[in-house]
């Protein structure tokens, strides 16, 4: 059986993430994306997501015009949530919450690899239908560097700290 790996750059530091949250960079369909307006109310948006591969730095296409790229290009900070709901035992409920930093490009060339990656995972009919046909013309890639990452199981909530494995500026 294969390993899966997922190295984080958090607080200074490079480690690898443990299988439990690698399976929500690798495995997960969906993500919840919150940002704030500019008369600071919160708005949260479904999004489909791939990681780039081995790292857990997380990469959205969204339509420039939406509000989430509108609340983005305010402020570069945002909050990820991906989680996976037990129908009936709220203890069996696990998920990730991420403080991000959020990078935006328009580069046709860097959505036009991007989509080829989310076609790999989705299909491109799921990516077209939620994204649109259109989407070198009218999409932005956002790629989105984790700060923080807690995780949760049941009613408990944990900070995923980083172990000292290297440092970034070695």
């Amino acid at each position: 059986m294969v390993t899966l790996k997922v190295t984080c750059e958090l607080n200074g530091h490079v480690c690898e993430l443990p299988e439990f949250l690698t399976e929500f960079f690798i495995h997960s369909s969906i993500l919840y994306c919150s940002t704030i307006t500019g008369s600071k109310s919160p708005h949260i948006q479904p999004a489909i997501f791939i990681n780039e591969p081995g790292k857990c730095s997380i990469v959205v296409l969204a339509n420039s015009k939406s509000v989430l790229v509108k609340n983005l290009y305010q402020n570069t900070k945002t909050s990820l949530t991906i989680d996976k709901v037990h129908p009936l035992n709220p203890f069996l409920n696990k998920g990730i919450m991420i403080e991000a930093i959020s990078h935006i490009t328009d580069s046709k060339d860097a959505i036009k690899e991007t989509l080829k990656d989310f076609e790999r995972k989705y299909s491109f009919e799921v990516v077209t239908k939620i994204l649109g046909i259109d989407i070198v013309r009218y999409c932005v890639k956002i790629r989105v560097l984790p700060l923080k990452i807690i995780y949760w199981e049941g009613p408990t909530f944990q900070r995923f700290r980083c172990r000292k494995r290297k440092s970034i500026n070695a």
